[in-house]
């Protein structure tokens, strides 16, 4: 969860789909890529 961390900057998490979207845009140095849709 580093890197989600890292890649929300403390901006605030005022809904789902605020989080969804932070996490679906991380991805890593290596390659990785996540792909996240709200259930």
């Amino acid at each position: 969860f580093s890197f989600i961390s890292m890649n929300w900057k403390g901006e605030p998490l005022i809904n789902y789909e605020t989080v969804v979207n932070m996490i679906s845009t991380t991805t890593t140095r290596s390659g990785l890529k996540i792909k996240a849709q709200l259930d």
